[in-house]
């Protein structure tokens, strides 16, 4: 999987998280708000790549 972009730090994140707005809802024009819109439009597309490559990848292990 490609790199998919980054997120800034900035305390509004945190700020809005904690009140249970996502940045991207309480201050979309936020540079923070259109990063997170960018990682999710990326993903979006290599999903749609691999779905019609019809490659198989390997299953993601996540462990904590």
């Amino acid at each position: 999987l490609p790199f998919l972009g980054a997120i800034p730090l900035a305390t509004s994140i945190r700020t809005f998280s904690d009140q249970g707005k996502p940045v991207v809802l309480a201050d979309p024009d936020s540079e923070q708000a259109k990063a997170f819109i960018r990682i999710a439009e990326n993903l979006a597309a290599q999903i749609s790549i691999q779905n019609i490559s019809g490659e198989v990848q390997q299953d993601i292990q996540i462990s904590f």
